[in-house]
């Protein structure tokens, strides 16, 4: 067996409307053709080859704590997503900085909670 790649990525959300607002107009995520298997809970949101399933569990499901997991996207412009998530006014955790590889990212804080990594590798392989 070999992995081939992520389908999808499980979102925890705590409103589903309030969510797909924040990735769709801060974060540019368009609603995914592909229909959801259950409309009410879930939104399927297309990222790249593969999914965000933005997931509305009941109030008694425990979420991770702020550091306990992140999910980091790649995206093309570092400098204009991170003025993006400054003007939506989402809670920066740590402004653009580069790792010891070179590879510019920043954390924030999505609508619902979520610990989201943004990063551009394209520009330490230049």
């Amino acid at each position: 067996m070999q992995m081939t790649g992520i389908h999808h990525i499980g979102l925890p959300v705590y409103d589903l409307a309030r969510a797909e607002k924040f990735y769709g107009d801060v974060l540019g995520f368009k609603r995914s053709a592909i229909p959801s298997y259950s409309p009410a809970t879930i939104v399927f949101l297309d990222c790249g080859p593969s999914l965000i399933h933005l997931i509305r569990y009941a109030d008694g499901v425990q979420r991770q704590g702020r550091k306990g997991v992140h999910w980091a996207f790649e995206v093309d412009d570092l400098e204009a997503a991170y003025r993006r998530v400054v003007d939506a006014g989402a809670e920066i955790e740590t402004e653009i900085k580069l790792r010891p590889d070179n590879t510019p990212y920043f954390f924030f804080y999505d609508s619902e909670g979520n610990r989201i990594e943004l990063c551009n590798h394209d520009l330490w392989q230049r």
